[in-house]
């Protein structure tokens, strides 16, 4: 995975670990943790590990600003891959995971002691038992065709407790002005390519999207008892912008 010999690898992810406090455990499947070798063969550890702690305390940032009454929420982690920001964020509340790769599932379980749950390819088909405060979804609607957008948002709803919050991300006008080649939403609100890193899915399902806000909107909208709590964009990396909805109580 990177220039490093295998052995100081592993002692640095430990060394990094050990300084935040979280389980050194890695899997070669990781495309986040290659994109940070990548970028950096010798300090792409070091952001791996940092960039997972920021998010998690990130999102617990924006969970305690929603002003939830209780301590330890339940929160469910959406696409969750393998763990970056899992190690960190099970330290702060209580915490179920899911994702589509059956790997990345197991791997989860294994090493960082959560719940952890296979998603489905049709959203319709998710399965994961009980009802949660918050559900985080960082960067996976960036990713999802029209036909499947708004049925994701009503599937991941579902699983709210009443009074709970959907916190998700997008790509919009934020990415597009630091990246102009970014497609612009048709009439329709959405552009969507079917191109991504993630060769063992459909592209057709699994691509790239960007989304304007009346389109995620009407989306929300859709949603039976649900309010839009708030849109701001660039909140995550300054790229992807960020909704948060709450179910009716």
């Amino acid at each position: 995975m990177a220039t490093l010999a295998v052995g100081e690898f592993e002692s640095t992810a430990k060394r990094f670990a050990e300084a935040y406090g979280v389980s050194p455990a890695l899997h070669s499947e990781d495309l986040m943790l290659a994109h940070f070798l990548k970028l950096n063969a010798e300090t792409g550890l070091q952001f791996y590990f940092k960039g997972g702690l920021a998010d998690a305390e990130q999102l617990m940032r924006t969970i305690g600003s929603l002003g939830a009454d209780s301590s330890n929420p339940r929160v469910l982690e959406f696409a969750a891959g393998y763990g970056r920001v899992t190690r960190h964020l099970r330290k702060l509340c209580d915490l179920t995971v899911s994702d589509i790769h059956p790997e990345a599932v197991e791997f989860v379980r294994k090493h960082f002691g959560c719940p952890a749950f296979l998603s489905s390819k049709d959203p319709e088909h998710l399965d994961i038992p009980g009802q949660f405060d918050v559900i985080a979804v960082i960067s996976l609607f960036s990713h999802l065709p029209n036909r499947t957008f708004g049925r994701w948002l009503s599937a991941l709803y579902s699983l709210l407790a009443p009074g709970g919050y959907l916190i998700f991300t997008t790509i919009g006008e934020s990415a597009r002005a630091i990246n102009p080649h970014i497609p612009t939403p048709g009439p329709d609100g959405i552009a969507f390519e079917a191109e991504s890193e993630q060769i063992d899915l459909d592209k057709q399902d699994y691509g790239s999207s960007t989304v304007h806000p009346q389109y995620v909107g009407f989306q929300i909208g859709r949603l039976p008892g649900s309010r839009l709590i708030s849109y701001e964009a660039g909140a995550w990396w300054k790229y992807q912008d960020q909704y948060i909805v709450q179910k009716s109580a």
